[in-house]
């Protein structure tokens, strides 16, 4: 009998809930064959079946929530026996059995690995929590009710009633969660750089003109982020511990608003892309990600990342880093602005503000000081980028 697992398709996946199943029991299917589909941290992904035979048990129902590497389900032949821990009596123990590594004190108390690690995160002892789910079963809104119980949480009536209730699931609760964790243990420090946008303005109308393509303000600010980051390689690194790992690799992450909530997809290489390759990836990014089709494989591995509300009117704002990188850029919007030259004389400039925040733990100011100033001074002449 051969087991379906729940595959980790992202680096930071903890756990994926069942959207989809395209089979039903007792049903043959090949190998390759596709099975169900799994909403994960960032996006959503379909298993495929990873042999031949009959779908004999499923193990999840739609809409549930399972850990990575948990079981999904059971393909065997048509009069194979089903294994006994998997018959229709003890389904509800496959969750408690499927970590072979757990210490025996906790195989005694059945609580869901998202459970036990939503206890950990809010520091509720999970010993204590009275069990409301099957079987005796630990699940999330116990912990959330033992923390309320705690006094760490504003009681009902201390608000008032919510006209709508949100719950945080898929990439929204990822979002939630890494950048919770970033702002809690980095030191982030904040530099500003007030660009000239004059000269990449028109660079930008000439190529519109003359090759029909409007290449975005980001493509512009990735190219030079992603070439300064070759020079001042400590802002491409991530703080481990008592170390701090440099990447040889320039992977840019850009921030996307979707539907379904703030989603990185990367620009893997960016140092080696082309101006326009890289308008035409975040093109593509945008695309994807507006369709609920952007594959998990493309929002892992960043390096750095960029962020930009200047479309949304927004002069200037201190982004948080996005872990595990050690740095990140807001770009603010382009207007005119009053500007004196050298010789005093007063004068109008399109200009835009740019806003690195970068880990005081991995760097220090003079070093991203020069990092900014780098990227301030390729922008401020374009023409030096690879088109």
């Amino acid at each position: 009998m051969e087991r379906v697992f729940m595959p980790r398709a992202e680096a930071a996946m903890e756990r994926g809930t069942i959207l989809q199943w395209f089979r039903q029991e007792g049903e043959y299917v090949k190998q390759g064959d596709l099975l169900v589909e799994v909403e994960g941290e960032k996006a959503s992904f379909e298993v495929e079946a990873p042999h031949g035979g009959t779908l004999r048990k499923i193990l999840h129902k739609e809409g549930a929530e399972v850990a990575a590497g948990e079981i999904l389900a059971l393909i065997g032949s048509a009069d194979e026996l089903l294994p006994e821990e998997f018959s229709s009596s003890n389904t509800s123990s496959v969750e408690a059995k499927h970590d072979e590594n757990q210490m025996p004190e906790e195989r005694r108390i059945n609580i869901s690995p998202a459970a036990r690690k939503m206890a950990e995160q809010m520091g509720v002892d999970y010993h204590k929590v009275k069990p409301t789910g099957p079987q005796g079963r630990i699940i999330r809104e116990d912990v959330l009710e033992a923390y309320k119980a705690q006094g760490d949480v504003i009681s009902q009536s201390q608000i008032t009633e919510a006209k709508q209730s949100l719950t945080l699931e898929g990439p929204r609760r990822l979002t939630v969660e890494r950048l919770s964790k970033s702002f809690r243990e980095s030191i982030p420090v904040t530099l500003n750089a007030d660009i000239l946008m004059a000269k990449l303005q028109m660079l930008r109308e000439n190529v519109r003109q003359e090759k029909k393509i409007h290449i975005p303000i980001d493509a512009f600010v990735l190219a030079a982020a992603s070439r300064s980051l070759e020079k001042h390689q400590i802002l491409n690194s991530t703080f481990n511990g008592d170390r701090i790992m440099i990447h040889e690799e320039v992977n840019v992450g850009v921030a996307i608003e979707t539907q379904k909530g703030l989603i990185v997809p990367v620009v893997n290489d960016a140092n080696k892309r082309t101006v326009l390759e890289i308008a035409k990836e975040l093109s593509s990014f945008v695309d994807l990600a507006s369709s609920g089709k952007l594959p998990a494989s493309a929002l892992d591995n960043s390096t750095f990342t960029i962020t930009n509300l200047g479309h949304l009117g927004v002069d200037s704002f201190i982004p948080i880093i996005n872990p595990p990188n050690s740095a990140i850029l807001g770009v603010g919007r382009i207007s005119r602005q009053a500007v004196i030259d050298q010789v005093d004389r007063v004068g109008i400039a399109e200009k835009t503000t740019l806003t690195l925040v970068f880990d005081h733990r991995v760097t220090d100011g003079a070093p991203a000081a020069r990092f900014l100033s780098t990227i301030k001074e390729i922008l401020e002449s374009p023409e030096q980028l690879p088109m």
